[in-house]
């Protein structure tokens, strides 16, 4: 098969029909030299043998292609257009892909030339590619080594590496392998008597196998013997010594280096599921670090959200038991994946975003990062602890508007007060007729639920429903009244901070732009407050998916809460997702009920395909808060 640059050779003397082309012609046309012209050509004169064409070449004039069998050169043509559209990365995500492949695979240098050739690309998009690519390394403690007249490559540990691939490089053929290594942990650990969860054990398996295939291309972990001397008492090195012993029975022939040892136990020990006693017992220090790190996540809850647990048992407990292996883990840098870390955004965003804020006072206390896996188990705990002391829920006045039938008015407002009795202060009912003179001021009616339609104030919501609630329709209403009236979005979302044409290409240019904007409306230190947004976002992507991003600053800056919307023009790649809307949040009152109320009725908005899809197309202000009543 023809590589990219070879076909466009190709394309270019099959498009001149027979007239010859100069070697400087097809140089400038490819984006190459004239001598890697010249010998190109020569490759591609061997690959046209049996096609039914040549390349003929004059001196001082240059090449043509002659065509001696059209029907056979035609069918040959397009077998390889069809192959090499196949096999080309075409998409800025494709190219990511293959070039971290490369790079992870690879330990020799690549000139960039080289690589711009083979994706058919410029060196300007190819840069921008590896800019791309060296954020993404960095979380993983590697980097692209340049060095000149030899070219550009992996620079990191092979621990590190190993992460960077059980993430992005699953390999085809270890199916088989991994069940092997599944079925030899599993006995093993059930004869030790450790227990992980489903999602830990998963793991270490994607970890061993990532060791096994990376082993067989000759890379072997490293570690120094202060490293070495920490984990040899430990219960989980002669764990990991039995493990490796029955891998070899097997004839998976698993090395037994000393390094390696090392990373399986402390996979094994910052995985395990253990309590309080465990590590307590098993090490003095660690039981000290874990309730000092307890003691900072405490502060920082009270500090910043008024939430004080430092005398709830239950809430230390859980954290003891979680940050006693989470700390294991950030010493040794371990991965932990977390299935369910888009559900948590989703449906806890508020927690989330304290558990954000926590791991900034981990960040420090650690000198790196926290990973995302990592905190959407923190907001886990965060919310469980929340639910305990939410607040007592609103009661709203609610009018039924239904047919002219008296007993299906009357079996509405029976359901109404058997379902949702706890949320309605006062429940009216009407006809259709009736409501055309009904005060809704006089009876000051917070939601209107109507089985026919009607026109109603733009300031309270009207949802239709059926006569008869169905499950489906008792969850929907009840949702709307969990969720309260939202009115109260346009103190946070304002007119004044809604922009429609955002002319930002990447994440960065989009937030100093919204920064910008959010400066020129208030009095924000535009400088410290962009730079701590910029900082916050290079922690964690806040882009969820669904073409959104909520970027936020790390620390408040602001007395009251301030919002901008945007919308790009175009969809930009932010970090991991496309991203079209954007919201920059600057809240005050976090610890707020009604805070937690911005940023449960946004999250829905924010989850919803359809209704995004809406605000971008229309990209109008009234519309956008109307999307919140939907």
């Amino acid at each position: 098969m023809l590589d990219a640059k070879l076909m466009r050779v190709l394309e270019l003397l099959t498009d001149s029909k027979e007239h010859y082309m100069s070697s400087m012609e097809l140089a400038q046309k490819c984006d190459v030299s004239k001598r890697t012209v010249q010998t190109r050509i020569q490759e591609l004169r061997n690959s046209l043998e049996g096609t039914g064409a040549t390349i003929e070449a004059k001196q001082h004039i240059g090449y043509r292609l002659h065509i001696s069998d059209n029907d056979c050169y035609k069918h040959w043509l397009e077998q390889e257009r069809s192959d090499s559209r196949l096999a080309l990365p075409n998409s800025e995500q494709e190219r990511f892909q293959f070039l971290l492949e490369q790079f992870l695979t690879k330990p020799y240098y690549f000139k960039l030339d080289d690589l711009s050739e083979e994706l058919c690309i410029s060196n300007k998009i190819l840069s921008n590619d590896l800019k791309q690519l060296e954020y993404v390394l960095q979380h993983y403690d590697l980097a692209l080594e340049r060095k000149p007249y030899y070219g550009i490559r992996l620079r990191g540990s092979e621990f590190n590496i190993r992460k960077c691939c059980m993430d992005y490089l699953p390999h085809a053929e270890s199916e088989d392998v991994s069940r092997k290594f599944g079925k030899i942990l599993l006995n093993t650990m059930l004869k030790n008597q450790v227990k992980f969860s489903e999602t830990a054990f998963q793991n270490i398996v994607s970890y061993l196998t990532t060791t096994y295939f990376r082993n067989r291309a000759g890379h072997f972990a490293d570690a120094d013997e202060t490293q070495l001397k920490k984990i040899q008492g430990m219960r989980e090195y002669e764990i990991s010594q039995e493990l490796v012993q029955e891998l070899n029975r097997s004839g998976l022939r698993f090395s037994n280096r000393p390094a390696e040892l090392l990373y399986i136990t402390v996979f094994i020990a910052g995985h395990r599921i253990a309590n309080e006693e465990y590590y307590t017992s098993r090490n003095a220090v660690l039981a000290y670090t874990v309730n000092q790190l307890i003691g900072i996540l405490l502060d920082c809850m009270q500090h910043v959200y008024n939430l004080d647990f430092h005398d709830n048992l239950d809430v230390r407990i859980s954290l003891y038991n979680h940050i006693a292996p989470f700390h294991i883990r950030m010493l040794y840098q371990i991965p932990l994946h977390n299935p369910i870390l888009h559900e948590v955004k989703q449906n806890y965003p508020y927690a989330y975003t304290m558990a954000q804020r926590c791991m900034a006072e981990f960040s420090k206390f650690y000198g790196r990062a926290i990973p995302e896996d990592e905190t959407g188990y923190f907001a886990v705990i965060l919310e469980m602890s929340i639910e305990s002391r939410k607040r007592t829920r609103g009661k709203y006045n609610v009018l039924l508007v239904c047919m002219t039938g008296k007993s299906s008015s009357q079996f509405l407002s029976f359901q109404f007060r058997n379902e949702f009795g706890s949320y309605i202060e006062h429940l009216e009912v009407c006809s259709l007729y009736e409501f055309e003179h009904f005060n809704l001021q006089e009876h000051q009616i917070n939601y209107i639920f109507t089985t026919v339609p009607l026109q109603a104030p733009r300031n309270i919501p009207v949802f239709e429903i059926r006569s008869f609630l169905e499950a489906g329709d008792v969850s929907q209403v009840r949702k709307r009244l969990e969720l309260g009236n939202s009115d109260f979005l346009r103190d946070y979302y304002r007119r004044e901070l809604f922009f429609p044409h955002l002319k930002g290409q990447t994440w960065e240019e989009v937030i100093r732009e919204l920064c910008h904007c959010m400066a020129q409306a208030y009095p924000i230190p535009e400088k410290e407050f962009t730079e701590s947004v910029l900082k916050r976002e290079q922690l964690a992507s806040t882009d969820f998916g669904n073409e959104t991003a909520i970027p936020h600053p790390e620390e408040c800056f602001v007395k009251e809460n301030i919002i901008c919307v945007g919308i790009l023009d175009k969809p930009i790649f932010w970090m991991r997702n496309t991203v079209q809307l954007v919201i920059l949040a600057a809240i005050y009152d976090s610890a707020s009920s009604e805070a937690q109320q911005f940023y449960q009725v946004t999250n829905e908005l924010l989850a919803d395909q359809k209704r995004v899809l809406q605000v971008v197309s229309q990209r109008n202000y009234d519309d956008f808060i109307m999307q919140f009543q939907k």
